[in-house]
């Protein structure tokens, strides 16, 4: 980039710079002419570039932060070039400044601070408040998923599906406001056939990323959706590398709960090795006299692990007024072991075309499949209120703290998940990029797919098996907690008398001779989303009197595509010889450890046989009573989507008080078009048809388009202020948005419509408003950061954020709706003649408040004046704690959807040749999940209200990286995933918390790694 004009009578400086430890070459090291105070900054392959110099020799003061300065002289003679050796900077962690570096081989990085210095001294020098961190920083990640690794970043928190690590929330917001980039583009993600904006981790290797950048306050060449926060993973160049390296892991992977190295009984019915075999290699080069790098990346890992769940249903009388007595229901346990596979491509080139011109182009693949066998036993009371027994049992007991069921009062339940998840993203893009002697431009372009499939039926395997059977004895349910006191109780004891009052060891399922099939059901499901995008940048160095600075402007245009068909369909088995057999069992596959309800002999049953008598039995099921449940499900769940965003903005920096303030700031314009296509119900579509099945096939065989589009500027400003070269503070503004899910975009709507016995007021409508706008939201920020001689950081920061346009429940009968709303919902007329109905929908129409408050600390104790043993050690320790209010219509809420309010990370690194190890504790807390209606509370005319929610409790985890080097080439390591094997959990709460039950815990194993790693 250049400082001013080039010209006959001036001359340029192009060199690099080198980091001594590893051979990197290394970005955003600042290289400033002593004589004119200008400075610029190092790219991505370390090079730096100066121009418009008149003749004569010049000082350059090169600078890193947690690295050694240097200053060397350079000759510049008008109308040429200047090539100084590449500046080679040392590690204060490494070296001591009197060390010499004569071969860059004889070193190597001799802890995690080297790579993470690197990171910080981009964060050190970023005009805007950004973490970021290299992506060998944590140690090993066990299956390769970034979701663990940028878990242990200050205000970021991993959201779970099981034991994977699915999305990503920055500053507690929900993740469908957090965008994922890769190298500044979108990637694509099917987000599991949803209609959410969340992106999903699982078809995403982090062998392919070199660094993690975390915006906190984005300026206006970020996208404006980042009301969260915006996460970019830049991925690996050969040019940041000297020439050839190849890098390789070969490892195992095992679960704690399945470490026998043999075969053993599952997933399926059939034995299997749960140890399984995983691989990563890196290799790259530069060719070409350093003008051509290419870099490949491979991963492929293998995991087996068991998932263990217990879930509770509790309810609330279903009669009276007030909360009602909790009571528990019904118990489920569920065994799933899951296999998952994953594979990566990714290969980057790099070339320079002559001295000031690089042409770059990436492409990665990456496939994800898992199988999973979740089998389920549900014991249900069939009990809804402490006055629900039938009264032939004096000694039967319903109460909050022991539950004493009626005999042949309770049923069993038996069902299962056998399905298949698996999907592909490709992804792409082209750039090019131009140092000119006064503008540096940048063009590029991308394209990126992913899909997403589940199979069941095509596959042999069924969704959901429904086996019942009418338990002629009783149920026991003890050690349940104090519900009403505070005190949760996840896994009850629980007791079953046979029919004669004896103990039943089996828990009622030791045989299935007495179970009936009830019902099959497939849930197959296939989505595809798309982006395509480019962009365009132009940027250059000025001055104004005697501040210097830049002056940026860009254009971008992005097109995102979802689409997905989403099929579940229940089918009632109606007539069957299996009935006299009952159903068979699996015959390798037993639950004799069934976790959560003590010893027992469990006998599942067996899925693929099951299927096997569907296939060829057919007409032994129907529709029945799930008719109108199964239409509306393929009417609604198969959509289309489609996004158009055009986005410009110009912004500059200037740098005053010799540059140690520095003023970043601009706005952004964007352009935003929506369209969605779903499926909608016209009741005149069925007049005249008689056969009910025909009927409602016809009335949901509409399809309806809606549209609608926005635009808006997003202003920012960013202050730093240099006290000194180790301290600095940050103060920043910027406008956001966070973006309605696509749900809201696609026409959809869902009748209840009360039979013969009921009131019309027991109808219901529930609906998508596509008139939903965006929220917005004012962000603020005031950081203060602190970087020591010897590397690391110390931070501590304010953050506030208003937001508007929240998108809120909204809901109550349609008598309520002026004409004006029935029209602007589009609702179909008829309903006009049902005013009693109960509706729900969302609107733009609530406020929150955000005040965060966030800290962080990394040092490696080494040249901090410790003694020697102490030296070996670096810490890490971040916190985030966020306090909301959310109003709405008045009414104070201190809580979000989806918002953690307090997370923290511990981290202890000893690093000591040969042996480095990385103990790493994260803490994620309290989340609220949403409403919970199965409890209730009612008000004094008896009406239902609903003021029960379901949260994710605090989930802590401590993960173990453990490296011994054999030799310069290879390394042993161990990686351990939750080592304590923490659960976890979910609750359901009222307002005040004066009733507390549990939801469900689930438990996952640990899950290790043990292999060879090394470079060469």
């Amino acid at each position: 980039m250049g400082i001013s004009a080039f010209g006959q009578d001036n001359g340029r400086i192009t060199g690099r710079v080198q980091d001594a430890s590893s051979d990197r070459y290394m970005e955003n090291v600042t290289v400033t002419v002593t004589e004119t105070g200008d400075s610029v900054r190092t790219v991505s392959d370390g090079t730096y570039r100066l121009s418009g110099l008149p003749s004569g020799t010049y000082s350059l003061d090169i600078e890193h932060v947690g690295y050694f300065s240097r200053s060397i002289m350079v000759e510049v003679t008008a109308g040429q070039t200047a090539t100084p050796a590449t500046v080679v900077l040392k590690s204060r962690n490494t070296f001591n400044d009197s060390d010499e570096v004569f071969e860059l081989e004889a070193f190597e990085v001799k802890n995690e601070a080297d790579a993470y210095s690197r990171a910080i001294n981009q964060q050190r020098v970023s005009d805007y408040n950004v973490n970021v961190v290299d992506s060998g920083a944590f140690g090993d990640v066990t299956e390769g998923n970034v979701g663990e690794f940028v878990k242990f970043l200050p205000g970021v928190n991993i959201n779970y599906v099981a034991a994977d690590a699915r999305t990503i929330t920055v500053r507690g917001m929900a993740d469908n406001f957090t965008p994922v980039t890769v190298d500044g583009n979108r990637m694509a993600s099917a987000a599991s056939g949803a209609k959410a904006r969340d992106f999903e981790l699982e078809q995403l290797s982090i062998n392919n990323i070199e660094r993690v950048e975390v915006a906190k306050v984005p300026t206006p060449d970020i996208a404006a959706d980042s009301l969260g926060g915006a996460v970019n993973l830049v991925s690996k160049s050969a040019f940041e590398r000297d020439g050839r390296e190849i890098k390789y892991r070969v490892y195992f992977s095992g679960n704690s709960e399945d470490l026998d190295l043999g075969s053993t009984p599952g997933h399926g019915d059939f034995t299997s090795h749960k140890i399984k075999p995983g691989f990563d290699l890196t290799y790259s080069d530069v060719f070409k006299d350093g003008t051509l790098g290419v870099i490949f990346n491979y991963t492929n890992s293998n995991q087996f692990n068991e998932q263990h769940r217990a879930r509770s249903r509790w309810v609330t009388d279903n009669s009276g007024e007030g909360i009602g007595t909790p009571i528990l229901r019904r118990y489920q346990i569920q065994d799933g072991p899951k296999y998952t596979h994953r594979e990566s491509y990714h290969v980057k080139t790099d070339y320079k075309l002559g001295e000031n011109t690089v042409i770059s182009g990436s492409l990665q693949f990456n496939d994800y499949s898992s199988e999973f066998r979740n089998r389920n036993i549900t014991w249900d009371t069939n009990i809804t209120s402490t006055t629900d027994s039938d009264g032939n049992d004096a000694d039967s007991v319903i109460s909050p703290d022991y539950m004493l069921g009626d005999v042949g009062r309770g049923d069993i339940d038996l069902g299962g998940s056998w399905r298949n998840k698996y999907g592909d993203t490709w992804h792409g893009d082209f750039k090019i990029k131009h140092y000119g002697d006064v503008w540096t431009y940048e063009a590029g372009a991308f394209s990126s797919t992913a899909t997403n499939f589940y199979d069941d039926f095509s596959q042999g395997m069924i969704m959901a098996v429904i086996g019942d059977d009418d338990y002629t004895g009783r149920f026991e349910f003890s050690n349940l907690g104090d519900p009403m006191g505070g005190r949760i109780e996840y896994t009850p004891t629980l007791t079953l008398y046979d029919s004669s009052g004896a103990v039943d060891p089996t828990y009622g399922v030791g045989s299935l001779s007495t179970f009936d099939l009830d019902e099959v059901q497939t849930r197959e499901q296939d989505a595809q989303d798309d982006f395509t995008g480019f962009n365009f940048d132009m940027k250059r160095n000025i001055r104004v009197g005697d501040s210097t600075g830049y002056f940026k402007m860009g254009v971008r245009y992005q097109k995102q595509e979802r689409h997905a068909d989403r099929n579940r369909t229940r089918l009632r088995h109606v007539s069957s010889t299996y009935d006299d057999t009952g159903l068979p069992a699996e015959q390798y596959y037993s639950g004799e450890g069934a976790i959560h309800i003590g010893p027992g002999i469990i006998q599942w049953p067996d899925y693929e046989d099951i299927y096997d008598y569907y296939a060829a039995n057919q007409d032994n099921f129907e529709w029945g009573s799930r008719t109108e449940e199964n239409i509306v499900e393929m009417a609604n769940q198969l959509y289309t989507a489609e996004e158009k965003i055009s986005a410009a903005y110009m912004m500059g920096q200037l740098n005053f008080m010799d540059s140690k303030l520095k003023v970043t700031g601009g706005f952004r314009y964007e352009k935003t078009e929506m369209t969605g296509e779903g499926g909608f119900f016209n009741e005149s579509l069925g007049d005249g048809i008689t056969d009910e099945t025909e009927r409602l096939m016809a009335q949901w065989s509409q399809r309806k388009v809606s549209s609608t589009s926005y635009d808006d500027l997003y202003p920012s400003i960013h202050f730093v202020y240099d006290f000194n070269e180790h301290f600095l503070m940050r103060l920043a503004y910027a406008n956001t948005i966070g973006r309605q899910d696509f749900s809201s975009i696609i026409p959809q709507i869902e009748i209840d419509t009360p039979d013969e016995s009921e009131m019309e007021s027991d109808g219901s409508v529930e609906f998508n408003n596509t008139g939903l706008k965006p929220q917005d939201a004012d962000n603020y920020d005031l950081t203060f950061e602190f970087y020591p001689d010897a590397g690391g950081t110390i931070s501590a920061g304010l953050f506030r954020k208003e937001i508007s346009n929240y998108i809120i429940g909204y809901n109550g009968i349609l008598s309520q709706l002026s004409d004006a709303e029935f029209a602007a919902f589009d609702l179909p007329n008829f309903l006009a003649d049902t005013p009693e109905y109960q509706f729900e929908t969302q609107i733009n129409g609530g406020e929150a408040t955000i005040d965060g408050m966030e800290f962080s600390y990394f040092r490696s104790l080494s040249g901090s004046g410790m003694p020697d043993w102490l030296s070996s050690f670096s810490v890490l320790a971040n916190a985030t704690f966020i306090d909301v209010k959310r109003n709405i219509n008045g009414t104070v809420i201190n809580e979000l959807e989806d918002m953690v309010e307090e997370s923290y990370n511990l981290g202890l690194t000893y690093d000591r040749d040969p042996l480095k190890i990385q103990l790493k504790f994260n803490s994620k807390g309290e989340q609220l999940v949403g409403g919970f209606s199965d409890m209730r509370t009612f008000d004094s005319n008896g009406d239902f209200v609903s003021n029960f929610q379901l949260y994710r409790d605090k989930l802590e985890q401590v993960d173990l990286n453990i490296d011994y080097k054999i030799n310069d080439k290879a390394k042993i390591f161990v990686s351990g995933r939750n080592i304590f094997n923490k659960e976890q959990k979910q609750f359901v709460a009222n307002a005040d918390r004066s009733i507390m039950v549990p939801d469900r815990i689930e438990e996952f194993g640990v899950q290790w790694a043990v292999g060879v790693k090394g470079k060469f």
